[in-house]
């Protein structure tokens, strides 16, 4: 087991290495012209890639399973320069719920077009904006959504399966039937919680209801919790705007937090990778990254692994920059 006890240095340097040496063989056709990684060209919280990190044989070594499938690697190789390019939204929330059949994908996409129909009859010769916004949402409540609100159903083919739903679920169905019935949709995300945005108001796929703009930071103020942590995020900001790369990157969080609840935290670690390599702004996925592999760490230490704790917090400095030198670039963004 000496080559999972990486030195310091070794760690780094494998991290710092050129795409094609980091790169993995399911890797290899989309590493050598991956872009310019969005976490490097802005000003977050990753010393390097966060595609790289998350490839990297430290990781997959202590995960002892496939970190990522190829359709996952290109999936975020596309999106690693902060938008997505060659995938639909509709096809990349099912690569992330594991439906990577063709088959079971085309039977999806069939239910899908079914949805997209029915979505249509229940908007149609409805011309305000904001009134076809609130029709879309309340008939995905009594439709598709019917199962009800569940907390932490984040999984998209559940939500398909029994009409259960949590914020991210249920926002994600909004955000791909909202463009069909003719409304152009972000995503904005804020402590604990995700929703949609549409021209000049906000939809809560939760429940269909629409808010003006202006009523948006004192609704985030009250669904914010305050952490006493120097680290919690969306203290200081109180709400983030993205594209559907940020709704993408909220579902990669939630499969980080399900790994960590098992005590996987190698795939936990590299799950929450993969929702920086889409999203690397997000400061809930930094503070949940940061704390996963706090946690690691003192478990590596309960259990008398003093050297697996050391290259933990070896990979942490090799891929994070210290707190105090990111809070106010990421929190201000």
């Amino acid at each position: 087991m000496r080559s999972t006890f990486l030195s310091g240095l070794t760690l780094a340097a494998l991290l710092l290495a050129t795409p094609a040496q980091a790169a993995t063989k399911s890797a290899a056709r989309t590493s050598e012209t991956a872009p310019k990684s969005a976490a490097l060209t802005s000003k977050t919280a990753f010393k390097v890639d966060p595609y790289r990190a998350m490839r990297c044989s430290f990781l997959r070594t202590l995960a002892g399973t496939q970190i990522a499938t190829e359709n996952e690697l290109d999936l975020l190789n596309d999106g690693n320069d902060g938008q997505i390019d060659n995938w639909s939204l509709a096809k990349a929330t099912l690569v992330i719920c594991g439906v990577e059949d063709p088959e079971q994908q085309k039977h999806y996409f069939a239910q899908l077009n079914k949805i997209e129909a029915e979505c249509k009859k229940a908007t149609a010769g409805i011309r305000s904006p904001k009134a076809r916004a609130e029709a879309l949402g309340k008939f995905l409540l009594k439709g598709p959504m019917h199962g009800g609100y569940v907390s932490g159903q984040s999984d998209f083919i559940k939500l398909l399966n029994t009409g259960t739903f949590n914020c991210v679920s249920s926002a994600t169905l909004y955000n791909l039937m909202a463009p069909r019935v003719g409304i152009q949709v972000r995503t904005v995300t804020i402590c604990g919680h995700v929703f949609s945005r549409a021209l000049d108001f906000d939809i809560e796929p939760t429940s269909g209801d629409v808010y003006n703009l202006d009523d948006r930071a004192s609704r985030s103020l009250k669904n914010r919790t305050v952490v006493n942590s120097s680290i919690a995020p969306y203290q200081e900001q109180i709400f983030r705007e993205t594209g559907n790369v940020g709704l993408l990157s909220s579902m990669y969080n939630n499969n980080a937090n399900e790994f960590l609840g098992k005590k996987q935290y190698a795939m936990s670690v590299a799950t929450y990778l993969k929702a920086a390599c889409l999203d690397p702004g997000d400061p809930g996925t930094v503070y949940n990254l940061r704390v996963t592999l706090a946690t690691w760490i003192n478990d590596c230490k309960a259990h008398n692994k003093p050297k697996l704790a050391a290259s933990i917090q070896n990979f942490e400095n090799a891929v994070l920059r210290p707190y105090e030198e990111t809070v106010l670039k990421v929190a201000t963004k």
